[in-house]
């Protein structure tokens, strides 16, 4: 396999987390930003879509006090946008309907965060929720593992679109490897055709809370029966990618496009590249 990466646009969204192309257009959240923004391909137009329980907050956030989005995950009608959960500040989720995102709630995750914490005993350092999709009935949250047990994960639940009711099934540990005796952490992760695909960031630092200097980033697939890593490639070695969502695929390649955190306060843009993956479906018989 080969990779190859270029630059697409600029976009207005400082601290880009996360990404769905759904219809031609591109939706993005950050994780100091208030709002929801949607771009029309086709248009070259962005509009920007303010959180209503978030109207009163500034559009972008100091570091202590944002709600760090984290996760932008389809289900249904709808997008999903999840905070991190690791502070009480960031246990929150914010529901879109695609065909007016000005219309959106909140939504109290913090029940469903408490869970994973007592039922597989994790300190609240350990619980950085940073991707996720949704099957059916099921959703997973992916764990980014830069706590100080560096517990790499997916969390899968059964839950309703409200998130009243929950089961958690199940918490299975994800092995990455290291840059430098550095953890790769997960950072985002999408679902295509049975097919689970992570990208992973190697941060020198064991608090969530923490920015570190960034090692490098890697795409990875996922068996989703037991979860190992069937295939790995190093994206790139400075760039902190943190957003992933699939775009599409030719005979021998695959194309995902990426959103980068610039771990820069002072910033007010983000950046979106596009990831060909070359010759991975060639590999497989596809």
């Amino acid at each position: 396999m080969e990779k190859y990466l270029h630059k697409l646009f600029t976009v207005p969204v400082p601290s880009c987390s996360g990404l769905q192309l759904i219809d031609k257009k591109l939706y993005l959240i950050g994780d100091n930003y208030n709002a929801l923004y949607s771009l029309d391909i086709s248009k070259n137009q962005g509009i920007e879509h303010p959180i209503k329980a978030l109207t009163e907050r500034p559009r972008i956030e100091i570091k202590a006090e944002k709600k760090d989005l984290e996760v932008l995950l389809k289900i249904d009608g709808n997008l999903l946008a999840l905070g991190s959960g690791s502070r009480p500040l960031r246990q929150n989720g914010y529901l879109f309907e695609i065909k007016n995102p000005n219309k959106n709630k909140e939504i109290d995750l913090s029940q469903i965060y408490k869970t994973f914490l007592d039922v597989y005993r994790l300190s609240a350092e350990d619980l950085n929720i940073e991707g996720g999709f949704m099957v059916g009935e099921i959703l997973f949250l992916f764990n980014r593992g830069n706590g100080p047990k560096a517990q790499n994960g997916v969390f899968t639940i059964s839950c309703n679109l409200s998130f009243t009711e929950f089961k958690l099934l199940s918490f299975n540990l994800i092995s990455l490897p290291k840059i430098d005796n550095i953890q790769a952490t997960i950072t985002d992760a999408c679902y295509h055709n049975s097919r689970v695909y992570i990208t992973a960031a190697c941060e020198d630092t064991i608090d969530p809370y923490v920015d570190g200097v960034n090692k490098g980033s890697y795409w990875a697939e996922l068996d989703p029966n037991t979860w190992n890593t069937s295939r790995i490639i190093k994206i790139d070695d400075t760039l902190k990618v943190e957003g992933l969502t699939y775009v599409g695929a030719s005979h021998e390649d695959m194309f995902f496009w990426i959103c980068v955190d610039n771990d820069d306060e002072s910033s007010q843009e983000g950046s979106i590249y596009e990831l060909k993956i070359s010759g991975v479906n060639k590999s497989i018989g596809l």
